[in-house]
């Protein structure tokens, strides 16, 4: 199987973006159905792709969220709902080589992989995420990722990621649709996302024999640059492809990074987070993509600016690029994810 850096190298034509979005959706990118062949790719991915330590170490999870169930909620103290809410929350995971994805309820999977201190990776398919008229129901689904690491000792640190980062900073309401012409809207302190992930995670605590570990700051949550600013057309998918990917090569590992002829290694993400770098470690993520971005990285290892300038440095170049990048990180990430080796393992045809 070709890496990821041998499958960019290749520099095979990207498609335009109406049939890159059709070969996506063919292999079921964009789908939360724990039944969509994009999750059974990632899980093969681990296996080809990822060392024998991360195999055994790393679960692949999809969970199930459906904001309207636990967000009105949370304000009217009304805990029964709420916990009711939570305990709907659906877990999809694979086991061993098999190739369908085996439910759950939250509580007992949590239980059986914290006792095998297993590094938990959740696809999170956030439903009735936010008010959007556009859409059939009136609420638009978001796509984005977390992951539980245990501690040394006992216990969990959580980690979110949406990809949105900083500009989660303003997400503090959520619209409830009460009739075709009013809302209700339901005020926070913190984003949303991090309120619902709080709330969840309180619950798991009170069933759990161990504790995990989760709070507002950027050790535990993401609030980097957002990668979706020029998103027009819902790739939002992608993110938690390219995390879970870079979790399960760079855990344990260094990452070198290259430009005009010098490397600089990038330490392991398991040193990172020690150091409360989750904005770096997703940042991180995307060097190989491409050029421009991958020299601002590797300025920042040369000079350790600061992250506010180098975030900046970030967003000019995001910004020059403009929907270039998310085409890049899509396209070669679909091109390694689907090639010959993974497909026939799963019984796919190379092109639909």
């Amino acid at each position: 199987m070709l890496s990821l850096n041998q499958v960019i190298s290749q520099k095979n034509l990207i498609p335009k973006i109406k049939d890159l979005m059709n070969e996506c959706e063919a292999y079921e990118f964009d789908s939360s159905n724990d039944d969509a062949c994009v999750h059974k790719i990632m899980h093969q991915l681990r296996n080809l792709d990822f060392s024998k330590k991360m195999k055994r170490k790393m679960v692949y999870t999809l969970l199930d969220i459906d904001y309207l169930q636990i967000v009105p909620h949370i304000l009217r103290r009304n805990q029964e709902a709420l916990e009711k809410g939570i305990k709907n929350v659906d877990v999809y995971y694979f086991e061993g080589n098999n190739k369908e994805m085996l439910e759950d309820s939250l509580v007992n999977y949590l239980t059986e992989n914290i006792s095998k201190r297993k590094i938990i990776f959740f696809n999170l398919s956030l439903r009735n995420y936010c008010y959007d008229d556009d859409e059939e129901g009136r609420y638009a689904t978001h796509g984005s990722c977390a992951f539980m690491v245990p501690r040394k000792g006992k216990g969990y640190d959580m980690y979110y990621i949406n990809h949105h980062g900083e500009a989660m900073n303003t997400a503090l309401i959520y619209e409830r649709v009460l009739t075709r012409t009013r809302n209700q809207k339901y005020s926070f302190e913190h984003p949303v996302d991090f309120i619902v992930l709080d709330q969840i995670v309180q619950y798991m605590n009170s069933q759990l024999n161990q504790t995990i570990h989760y709070d507002f700051s950027t050790r535990h949550n993401f609030r980097g640059i957002n990668y979706q600013e020029e998103d027009v057309h819902g790739f939002c998918f992608i993110f938690p492809m390219i995390i879970y990917y870079s979790l399960g090569k760079y855990y344990n590992k260094e990452k070198q990074v290259k430009c005009d002829g010098e490397t600089i290694p990038i330490p392991p993400i398991s040193q990172t987070l020690k150091n409360a770098g989750l904005n770096f470690m997703v940042h991180s993520c995307f060097t190989e993509f491409d050029g421009s971005y991958n020299k601002v990285v590797f300025n920042h290892l040369n000079t350790k600016k600061e992250e506010k300038i180098f975030m900046e440095e970030l967003d000019t170049v995001l910004a020059k690029l403009k929907f270039r990048f998310l085409k890049k990180i899509t396209g070669y990430t679909l091109q390694y994810l689907t090639q010959p080796i993974i497909l026939k393992k799963l019984n796919l045809p190379p092109k639909y």
